[in-house]
């Protein structure tokens, strides 16, 4: 029956972050999520599409570097703020080699050597 029939259409993506005790981060973490997120569905279609296409692997690292970018700036926040374990999670969450190289450098100006180290 023609009447009946589902039409699709595209939905916004939602997703509700809980927010933690450190409450003026949560707008950049909440950007950091995201963007990580839509980082991993764009590597999955490039994979699907074209697993060997060198543009979209110049493209995803593009956006690797956008993604970093906001990482750092919310692990440099963190690290003001003095939180080693937080910052430490934030490390991993860096896709470039330039980023992690960022990252050491700001802990080793900070003085904290228990997280470059790491």
């Amino acid at each position: 029956d023609a009447v009946r029939r589902p039409v699709t259409t595209a939905l916004g993506f939602r997703l509700p972050l809980a927010r933690g005790a450190l409450g003026k981060f949560s707008a950049l973490e909440d950007i950091q999520v995201r963007a990580n997120l839509s980082l991993k569905q764009k590597k999955f279609v490039n994979e699907s599409i074209a697993p060997g296409d060198e543009e979209l692997m110049d493209e995803y690292d593009a956006m690797c570097a956008q993604v970093d970018k906001v990482t750092l700036k919310l692990f440099f926040d963190i690290l003001k703020a003095g939180k080693v374990e937080r910052a430490l999670d934030l490390v991993e969450r860096l896709h470039l080699e330039k980023s992690f190289e960022i990252a050491i450098k700001a802990s080793d100006r900070m003085s904290l050597l228990k997280l470059s180290d790491r």
